[in-house]
């Protein structure tokens, strides 16, 4: 299930959602000729990226900016899990395979010790396997900074946090509640994880968490169940470019 928020321009924080359908519009070649390292990896999707919308930095009011959005490069991104029915041993699997996935910063579990930055992405795991939540079992609303750099005018690209909503159980269509198994639980976890980094959308092939087909991410929880990290050049290829890159226009 989608969850966006469009506020109003003068807000500096831009949350959006993540699960949304891939889209166009940017220039994908042209980030490739500026960015050497996206070279290094092979079979990367970034053009299967929704970019984040900003403000123009040239101050024209008739169009958008297309930019990207990340954690910044060294960050130690923490995850807390919160809810009763939260699987701890399954989002330490997770975040794991995910924190291998990702090079240039730590996605790591939030041990909760009060010295510790504040968790910047939250995990709630829910008690009804319907209602108010993601249609499937799960869903993801990151919050990003666009505001201008002061050097430049340039957005900062920078995201604060995201928040994960997950279901331990879900109805079937013929009305039975099923319990997600393990391998397909973690598997939809690290999925909504890619989404959290920043990587809007889903990618059209590959060994990624970014993928949409269910028995896919299914694989790819099993193999982190089994402590298997594997890589993912999507999601590398997002932190490969610098966090607030202009990647197009939209016009208004």
């Amino acid at each position: 299930m989608n969850r966006s928020t469009l506020p109003r321009w003068a807000l500096l924080l831009l949350p959006l959602a993540a699960c949304v359908p891939p889209r166009g519009g940017w220039d994908v070649e042209a980030l490739e000729r500026a960015t050497p390292a996206l070279a290094a990896l092979p079979g990367q999707r970034l053009g299967d990226l929704v970019p984040f919308p900003a403000p123009d930095p040239d101050g024209r009011n008739d169009r958008i900016a297309l930019v990207a959005c990340r954690f910044a490069t060294g960050a130690t991104v923490r995850v807390r899990g919160e809810g009763p029915l939260h699987p701890a041993a399954w989002t330490a699997a997770a975040v794991a395979a995910v924190d291998a996935r990702v090079p240039s910063i730590r996605v790591v579990v939030d041990e909760g010790v009060a010295s510790d930055p504040p968790a910047r992405i939250r995990l709630d795991v829910l008690d009804a396997p319907d209602g108010d939540g993601p249609q499937g079992f799960g869903d993801t609303l990151s919050t990003c900074d666009v505001s201008p750099r002061a050097a430049d005018g340039t957005p900062r690209g920078l995201l604060l946090g995201a928040g994960i909503r997950m279901r331990r159980a879900r109805p079937e269509r013929i009305g039975r509640i099923r319990e997600a198994e393990a391998d397909e639980w973690v598997g939809a976890f690290m999925h909504e994880l890619g989404h959290a980094l920043g990587f809007t959308g889903h990618v059209a092939l590959g060994d990624s968490i970014l993928v949409r087909e269910p028995m896919r991410i299914r694989q790819l929880g099993r193999r982190a169940l089994a402590g298997e990290a594997g890589e993912d050049a999507s999601l590398a290829a997002l932190y490969a470019v610098p966090a607030g890159a202009l990647l197009g226009h939209r016009p208004l």
